[in-house]
């Protein structure tokens, strides 16, 4: 007696109409995340578009503004961006010394 085989997968997933639907669904969505948005510069406005900017020394202060730092002071604007840089050098940070 032959024996009957079982149905595939492939024909019990798209027999059943919801799976069918749903796996169309989540396809389309897939896809739908292929589409490229158009990346051409914005035209100019008169007053809408930025022409220039402040010098970084003429920001407000905020709360993360270094301490000592004057607004308006190009010297000590540049000299709390040393201490700041001199903070984040791991060599001078933990006071190891290199000798050549």
């Amino acid at each position: 007696m032959r024996r009957h085989r079982r149905a595939s997968a492939q024909s019990r997933w798209l027999s059943n109409p919801i799976a069918a639907v749903l796996g169309a669904l989540a396809a389309a969505l897939l896809l739908a995340g292929c589409a490229e948005k158009p990346q051409d510069p914005q035209t100019r406005e008169v007053g809408k578009t930025v022409t220039r900017d402040t010098k970084p020394w003429d920001a407000e202060p905020t709360r993360f503004t270094a301490a000592g730092y004057a607004k308006g002071n190009q010297a000590t604007y540049e000299e709390a961006l040393k201490q700041r840089t001199l903070g984040q050098n791991e060599y001078v940070r933990i006071g190891s010394s290199t000798t050549k």
